[in-house]
């Protein structure tokens, strides 16, 4: 997508539009268009920092609205991004206040999201936020959780329940945050 399409496509994002065409609304084409684009700027998503070096990344990220978000949420629930967009999406989810992200990504705690979607949402890299960190301590969130753990046995990242459950992964959070630079950052 060249560059004013893509800038076209950010800027009509935040206008709202909403008319609908074949089940899917212009504005959801449009979130789609946007993470698309992104998707040719950033070729290397082994390396936990390259969107935040994309300036459409990060101004999507920062003005996020939860309308949006769900709208993010529901193109990776149905399937309608690739993987590599799908987690781009999620990237880009994290931005979210962090109760906000949790009611708005709940409905993608399920066997049917991908693994490393789901791993995606549930622990992303430091960087982009604690994702479900300090569910540990919401009753709610922890049988969900469990709940998921249970019925993916010999899941990849079944470590990642663990540290969630556990509260380790929010002070590892609460950590990074002091010093960044020993994990890496």
């Amino acid at each position: 997508m060249k560059a004013p399409v893509a800038i076209t496509a950010l800027l009509c994002l935040f206008c709202n539009i909403n008319p609908v065409r074949g089940g899917q609304t212009t504005n959801d084409l449009q979130i789609k268009q946007a993470i698309v684009s992104m998707q040719g700027r950033i070729v290397d998503l082994t390396d936990p920092l390259q969107p935040l070096y994309d300036e459409q990344f990060v101004s999507l990220r920062k003005s996020m609205s939860e309308k949006t978000a769900r709208q993010v949420v529901e193109l990776i629930r149905h399937g309608n991004l690739t993987a590599t967009q799908a987690d781009i999406g999620a990237l880009l989810l994290s931005g979210l206040k962090e109760q906000t992200y949790w009611v708005v990504t709940e409905s993608l705690l399920t066997t049917n999201t991908d693994e490393q979607i789901l791993e995606d949402i549930l622990s992303p890299p430091f960087p982009y936020g604690p994702g479900y960190a300090n569910t540990y301590k919401i009753e709610y969130f922890r049988k969900r959780l469990l709940l998921l753990k249970t019925e993916s046995p010999g899941s990849h990242f079944d470590s990642t329940f663990d540290l969630i459950l556990s509260g380790e992964d929010s002070k590892d959070y609460a950590d990074y945050l002091k010093h960044p630079h020993d994990y890496g950052y």
